[in-house]
């Protein structure tokens, strides 16, 4: 069977950055999935392109589809069958409907009753001819953000469609999507080149991307990440050198100032936020300069023209910092109580109030003295203040950053100004920690107020809908509490927040809980504990700390003889209990075999040095002390039958394995592990 690649290229208007990446992924998907579905057997699907064009490479492409049979239900062979054997309408219209002679149905059992299938052999058809089905289907299933119709035909797509190169074996390859025919020409750079038509008349992807190169395009948006990234010294942001690299086809790195008026006179974060927020350029700390990514050409003129617009900006920028200087803190705060946090939860002076409650309890929980609990009540008081001023506004990013300038220039102590801007940290999944104890307490107050809110205003993430961040805001308060050794648990910090915010559901307590906990374990699964370790330490968490070491300290021991043993015994356990027992403590007097009586002495004996164990956050020798219960079970399930006739005895039996089943459970759900 020969093999060819097959290259699409659907040339567009210019599709925003922010959802090329999202583009190219489900296109990949999607054409592997119809590709498949069509029968055409193929090597590997790369997606590349830029803003302007979606680029589909399909290599090692058969030349027809794979053939086929397929056997088709019909009526049930009573309706489809005389008494006699001969066919009735039935079955002669559905033979007719299917293309095969009524003397060919098979009679098969389905559910125990008999049914006529029709077999028909399909010889695969051309390539060429499925690909006519497969471009405009490939195009119509695309997953669009947002789409828009143009002309008066009734097609959309994120942007309008110019064009589409369609190159099978490097021949043309005639097909229609989206009211567009296609036709074995590109477009070539639109500033170097004039936006030229080129005839591509190779045969593969990496002929095409060299081609593009060559009018100016570079395709693939690592190799135009690698350039800007070589050009612009110094660090650069992640995030923002993707975003400009699918800004632009042919990325050239120019360099451009600002005034030094400003380098002093406002915050060097304001400097740089409007740079990066507003024009997509690199700043450079330290001086006034910054880099410009533009596309293809290089000219001063460019660099004249973005100096022009970010003078402009960072004199906006300055005006409105000195007028929220003029500002007293009082008029701030409360200028918050009309800004709306959330309908049903109330202002943001609101949740103020709220957050500075529960971090008065927490800090002294968590044993601080009278001035840190002080200083964190008045950090909480100035904690969303700095919203309600013309900068943030401006730039909502900077919160926390201009409420802790703010706060300092307003004479507040430098620790409260820190925890202000410490309060959003981690802001995402592996950023730095509040490097306070205050801008630590702090964060995890908002947070928990945050998800509280939400969940008590019926406001609950599900499936990959998460309009309030509140998984992000979870998973930076698991952050906080496991970074900082915060033990404290969780069901008192939500008991209090929930408190606060006036609502008592024991059912939305639990789901808040459980959706907090979710993040504990997905980190716990992502710091290499395994998804099994991570669900048994589940059984317990309520102080994260605690279920991190424990977690660890069963990963550590998962490989020796004697942990493997400790969860079979705890399983066995757990398996001939109740799992509502009711029963009282065990009682001695009532042990009337050796092996009952050792065991219980052996369990006493553990749970004491168990609790001494835990007490001191020794967990290692905790487990190791539950691993001690083993062999004396052994010889308890082998020597002891449990279901003794007398009642009494029975019952005594089943205690004692309930108060050791308790004491495993103190660590972990060992079920979920298996041997």
């Amino acid at each position: 069977m020969q093999r060819k690649d097959f290259i699409l290229e659907i040339g567009t208007e210019e599709i925003p950055a922010r959802f090329l990446e999202g583009i190219f992924s489900d296109c990949g998907l999607k054409a592997r999935g119809l590709l498949q579905g069509k029968r055409l057997e193929f090597g590997n699907v790369e997606v590349l392109g830029t803003m302007r064009r979606i680029i589909v490479g399909i290599s090692g492409l058969s030349d027809k589809q794979k053939d086929v049979e397929l056997k088709i239900k019909g009526p049930s062979r009573a309706h489809a069958f005389s008494p006699d054997g001969s066919p009735t309408k039935t079955a002669l219209a559905f033979a007719a409907s299917k293309g095969v002679f009524p003397d060919s149905l098979l009679i098969e059992k389905v559910n125990n009753a008999d049914y006529v299938f029709a077999v028909k052999h399909e010889k695969g058809l051309p390539a060429e001819q499925v690909l006519k089905e497969f471009v405009p289907e490939l195009i119509s299933s695309l997953y669009l953000p947002v789409s828009m119709k143009w002309g008066l035909a009734d097609h959309s797509f994120i942007r309008p469609i110019h064009y589409i190169m369609s190159v099978l074996g490097g021949k043309k390859l005639l097909c229609t999507a989206a009211g567009v025919s296609s036709s074995d020409f590109t477009r070539a750079h639109r500033f170097l080149f004039d936006n030229k038509k080129e005839v591509f008349k190779g045969s593969s992807l990496e002929e095409f991307t060299r081609f593009l190169k060559k009018y100016g395009i570079i395709a693939d948006s690592r190799d135009r990440r690698r350039v800007i990234e070589d050009r612009v010294t110094g660090a650069v942001d992640k995030g923002l050198l993707s975003e400009t690299a699918d800004l632009v086809e042919n990325p050239t790195v120019l360099m451009g100032r600002y005034k030094n008026d400003f380098c002093g006179t406002i915050p060097e974060e304001v400097i740089f936020t409007v740079i990066k927020e507003q024009q997509k350029c690199f700043p450079v700390s330290g001086g006034n300069s910054f880099f410009i990514v533009a596309d293809g050409k290089e000219s001063p003129e460019i660099s004249a023209g973005y100096e022009q617009v970010v003078n402009a900006r960072l004199a906006d920028a300055k005006f409105f910092y000195d007028e929220d200087l003029k500002m007293p803190l009082s008029q701030s705060i409360e200028k918050t109580k009309k800004i709306t946090f959330l309908e049903k939860a109330g202002s943001v002076m609101d949740k103020t109030v709220r957050v500075k409650a529960l971090c008065s309890f927490i800090a002294e929980k968590l044993g601080a003295d009278k001035a840190a609990c002080a200083r964190v009540e008045r950090a909480a008081e100035l904690s969303k203040f700095d919203l309600a001023s013309h900068l943030v506004g401006e730039f909502p990013s900077l919160a926390g950053v201009m409420g802790k300038y703010y706060a300092l220039a307003k004479g507040e102590d430098a620790q409260t100004a820190q925890a202000v801007l410490e309060q959003y940290l981690p802001a995402y999944s592996g950023d730095k920690l509040s490097g306070s104890f205050l801008g630590a307490v702090l964060g995890v107050c908002d947070r928990a107020d945050t998800i509280v809110s939400c969940f008590s205003a019926g406001i609950i993430p599900t499936g990959s809908e998460d309009p309030y961040a509140l998984r992000r805001n979870a998973q930076g308060l698991v952050s906080i509490l496991l970074g900082k050794n915060f033990r404290i648990p969780l069901s008192l910090i939500l008991e209090k927040a929930f408190a606060a915010f006036g609502s008592g559901d024991p059912q939305l307590k639990t789901k808040t809980s459980d959706f907090i906990i979710q993040r504990l374990k997905v980190t716990l699964e992502n710091d290499g504990a395994g998804r099994e370790i991570a669900e048994a330490a589940m059984s317990s968490a309520d102080i994260f700390t605690d279920t991190y070491c424990r977690a660890f300290e069963m990963k550590k021991a998962s490989a020796q003889p004697w942990f493997k043993d400790l969860v079979m015994s705890a399983d066995r356990v757990r398996r001939i209990c109740p799992a509502q027992p009711g029963f009282p403590a065990a009682d001695a007097s009532l042990f009337i075999e050796e092996g009952e009586r050792e065991l219980y002495k052996i369990y006493l004996s553990a749970k004491k040095t168990y609790d001494s164990k835990t007490a001191e956050l020794n967990f290692e020798s905790a487990l190791k002390t539950l691993s001690e219960l083993s062999a004396p079970l052994a010889v308890f399930f082998e020597k002891v039958l449990v279901m003794h006739e007398d009642p009494a005895i029975k019952a005594n039996r089943l205690a004692l394995l309930s108060d050791i089943k308790a004491l495993y459970e103190q660590f972990a759900d060992f079920s979920k592990i298996t041997n």
